[in-house]
C-alpha cells in the first residue's frame, strides 16, 4: 500500500482508536510507523476515549507528518486557524488525566499493564464465543472469529427468512441483548455493557434460532471473513 501511495503522490489519513486491543500497544501502531519510516506526508488521528475510559471527554488528538519544518509550520497555521473557528478552548480535564498519566512513568506502566489486562480479556470473550457456537452449531469451524482482533467481530451470519441476525437479538429483553449491528457484527467489551461480558455470551447462543443457524452453516462453507480493530 505505501507504493501506492507513493505512485499516486497520495496523503494517507490513518486513525487508531483501539490502540492496545489487538495484538499489543506497540504492534498495533505498525501501520503508522511504516508510514513515517517511509517519509511519506500522512495524518494520523488517536483516540484516547477506550484506552484510558474516557468516552465523555473526548481526548484524542490530530497528528501531521510533514515533509519539512518548513511545511510543518504552515500545517501547524492553518490548524489553529480552523481549531479557532470550530471549537477555539476545548475542556481540557480529559487531555490532562491523559498527560498525567502518560507523564509519570509509574502510571504509565500501570495503565499499559490495564489495558494489556482489557485485551485478554477480549480474546477471552472471544474464545468464549467460538465455545458457545461450535456447540450450538456441532461440526462447523468458527475459528475465524479467532483470527480477527480488537473489540468487534464479523459474524459470518447471513439473512435468512427476511430477517437479519441483530433483529433476531432484538427480540430478547434488554437486559440479555448482545451488541450486534445490522452488518452482522458483533461486539466483546472489555467491561460489562452493550456487549458480551462473561455471563451473557450464552444469551447470544440462546438468540440463534433454528434458521439462523443454517445461515451459521451456509456462511462457514461460503465466507471467509476479514480481521476488525
Amino acid at each position: 500500500m505505501i507504493e501506492v501511495l507513493k505512485a499516486r503522490d497520495l496523503i494517507p489519513f490513518l486513525d487508531i482508536a483501539y490502540q492496545g486491543f489487538g495484538a499489543g500497544m506497540e504492534e498495533d501502531a505498525y501501520a503508522i510507523r511504516a508510514v513515517a519510516s517511509a517519509g511519506l506526508p500522512a495524518l494520523v488521528s488517536n483516540s484516547f476515549s477506550k484506552i484510558f475510559s474516557l468516552y465523555g471527554e473526548r481526548v484524542g488528538g490530530l497528528s501531521v507528518v510533514c515533509e519539512d519544518a518548513e511545511a510543518a509550520g504552515r500545517v501547524l497555521g492553518q490548524l489553529k486557524a480552523t481549531v479557532r473557528r470550530i471549537y477555539s478552548s476545548p475542556p481540557n480535564f480529559g487531555a490532562q488525566v491523559v498527560a498525567t498519566v502518560l507523564g509519570d512513568e509509574q502510571l504509565k506502566a500501570s495503565w499499559l499493564a490495564e489495558v494489556e489486562a482489557m485485551r485478554k480479556r477480549i480474546l477471552a470473550m472471544r474464545q468464549e464465543l467460538v465455545n458457545v457456537l461450535k456447540e450450538a452449531v456441532p461440526g462447523h469451524n468458527f475459528d475465524y472469529l479467532l483470527k480477527q482482533r480488537g473489540m468487534f467481530s464479523y459474524t459470518g451470519l447471513e439473512r435468512c427468512a427476511g430477517r437479519s441476525p441483530a433483529r433476531r437479538v432484538r427480540c430478547l429483553p434488554d437486559r440479555q441483548r448482545p451488541y450486534v449491528r445490522s452488518g452482522f457484527e458483533c461486539q466483546q467489551r472489555p467491561s460489562r455493557g452493550a456487549g458480551f461480558c462473561c455471563c451473557d455470551v450464552s444469551t447470544y447462543q440462546s438468540a440463534l434460532s433454528p434458521w439462523e443457524r443454517a445461515g451459521v452453516r451456509a456462511s462457514c462453507r461460503t465466507k471467509t471473513l476479514p480481521g476488525a480493530l
